[in-house]
């Protein structure tokens, strides 16, 4: 037995397979430019959503990152010891907090946004802007063609929960 199918290449597998190796080559580039900042690796997209967005409560975030609560608190735990993130009282609600960046916390969001930067424009520097729009809508269009068909897949199990 060689490991192979019979079964044909078919346009969504062929999707699959280059989504699959994007992920890879995603996850590698990721591991690779982590290395170059004080956080871990899973901490880096926190510390990027509050750069961008502000401040948030552990709530907002774990849902803007897609992971349970309980990581975010851990996240932000070690994020406040550093000195990057700090708690604050929700104007709000007193009894909430929010979290948002320190200026040490902004400075390290912006030099991993330069570095970020950088390696787009070494990796993508020989593409035409028009190209990397194009990109760039079709891997959005995935991604929101994904989360519809994530979401009608959850709207009956919540239906007969809620």
């Amino acid at each position: 037995m060689t490991g192979t199918t019979d079964a044909p290449e078919t346009p969504t597998r062929l999707l699959l397979r280059a989504m699959e190796e994007l992920t890879r080559s995603l996850r590698e580039a990721s591991h690779v430019m982590s290395k170059q900042f004080p956080c871990s690796r899973g901490e880096v997209p926190l510390i990027r959503l509050l750069a961008r967005r502000g401040a948030l409560g552990v709530g907002e975030i774990a849902h803007a990152m897609r992971v349970d609560v309980s990581v975010v608190s851990r996240q932000v735990s070690h994020l406040v010891d550093e000195g990057w993130v700090e708690r604050t009282v929700d104007p709000d609600d007193r009894r909430a907090r929010t979290l948002r960046l320190t200026a040490d916390g902004e400075a390290l969001a912006a030099r991993m946004l330069d570095v970020r930067d950088g390696a787009m424009q070494a990796v993508f520097g020989d593409w035409a802007p028009d190209d990397i729009d194009d990109a760039a809508a079709v891997l959005h269009r995935i991604a929101a063609t994904i989360d519809a068909a994530r979401l009608r897949e959850q709207a009956p199990a919540l239906a007969t929960t809620g």
